[in-house]
């Protein structure tokens, strides 16, 4: 039989977590599925692993490559897949067993291009997962022009939380960019405007480990200006669509808050500076003035002019100030009842 659903997962060096992730889809309450795990260039065991799965359960299908990184991995995948939907997930989380029956069941009564749905966050066991924010949720279907104003935030820069119509996915031609790091933010974000239909759940499907060392989030380096990459790719992207105009406020805020979340990665200030010349390069590719109104009614205005200006000195002083201004002191009563909330409110079991 035909499967309905076919889950691309990238591996590389996963053998610590693999196995878990894949039992958590062969355990899947929805069977008529096919995993296809993609070996980019492995040197632990996770070969090993994957043979075995695929030697027990028909339904996993294991190709390799040479090592090209998770998004070249995912467009291999993407390339033999045959379901009708298609999902991008990675091997070190682990997938909620009714997951693939409710997307399923939604999908095919709603006609989506796309649905989204939330996540949790865990370290090392899912008894102390927390659940992540959802930045939007609808009962109803809508188009991205129907959130002109904001739909590069509500759609996030990830695939992971996301089940696609495979035919809807081929037609736009879109595929993953070949970078080491940020390589899913660009498919992930453009690929929304080609939508006609999309869903937003208020569902939680995923359990994202954030412990693992070897991930791409855990190696991440800031030297490689791959953030800045991804960005002018999208921005060139909307451009030959002829949606740019259109969805301009939208992605220019989002651009500046990308942009603020990157600087928050940096480690030194040459690191720091390093990602400054980035951000000035590619705000100057893009137009992106002190005049744009996602950098001039923005509070960290004074922060990017320093940039435009190549006033990188001034500007790590000025972030550290926005910081020191911003940040709520661990002392203070909001800290406290703010976590004392979060710990009301964490998920205690995996069922």
């Amino acid at each position: 039989m035909k499967p309905l659903v076919s889950i691309v997962m990238p591996v590389y060096n996963g053998e610590l977590y693999l196995q878990s992730a894949i039992d958590s889809i062969i355990d899947q309450t929805y069977p008529n599925f096919e995993l296809i795990c993609v070996d980019d260039g492995s040197t632990d065991k996770s070969m090993d692993i994957l043979k075995k799965n695929q030697e027990k359960d028909n339904r996993v299908k294991v190709v390799q490559q040479k090592n090209q990184y998770a998004g070249v991995a995912r467009n291999n995948g993407m390339s033999v897949a045959s379901g009708k939907y298609l999902m991008f997930l990675d091997s070190d989380d682990i997938f909620e067993k009714n997951m693939l029956s409710v997307l399923v069941r939604q999908a095919e009564k709603n006609h989506t291009d796309i649905i989204f749905f939330g996540f949790y966050q865990f370290k090392t066991d899912l008894k102390h997962r927390s659940m992540m924010g959802i930045p939007f949720s609808s009962k109803k279907v809508c188009n991205p022009a129907d959130h002109q104003k904001d739909i590069f935030k509500i759609s996030q820069g990830i695939p992971w939380n996301k089940f696609y119509n495979r035919e809807f996915v081929v037609h736009t031609g879109l595929e993953f960019q070949g970078l080491q790091s940020n390589n899913d933010v660009f498919f992930s974000k453009t690929i929304v405007v080609e939508a006609d239909r999309l869903l937003f759940l208020h569902r939680r499907f995923v359990n994202y480990r954030v412990s693992n060392v070897n991930s791409l989030q855990g190696s991440y380096k800031l030297a490689s200006g791959n953030f800045a990459k991804c960005t002018l790719a999208m921005y060139e992207e909307l451009k030959r669509l002829g949606k740019y105009a259109f969805y301009q406020s939208t992605f220019e805020d989002y651009v500046v808050e990308s942009f603020m979340l990157t600087l928050k990665k940096s480690q030194s200030s040459d690191s720091f500076k390093t990602a400054c010349k980035f951000i000035k390069d590619a705000l100057d590719t893009m137009h992106m003035t002190s005049e744009t109104p996602a950098i001039a009614n923005n509070l960290v205005s004074q922060l990017f002019n320093m940039i435009l200006d190549e006033r990188y000195d001034e500007a790590i002083f000025c972030y550290m100030r926005y910081l020191s201004e911003t940040s709520v002191p661990k002392s203070s009563v909001e800290y406290r009842l703010g976590k004392r909330l979060l710990n009301v409110f964490r998920i205690k079991n995996y069922k």
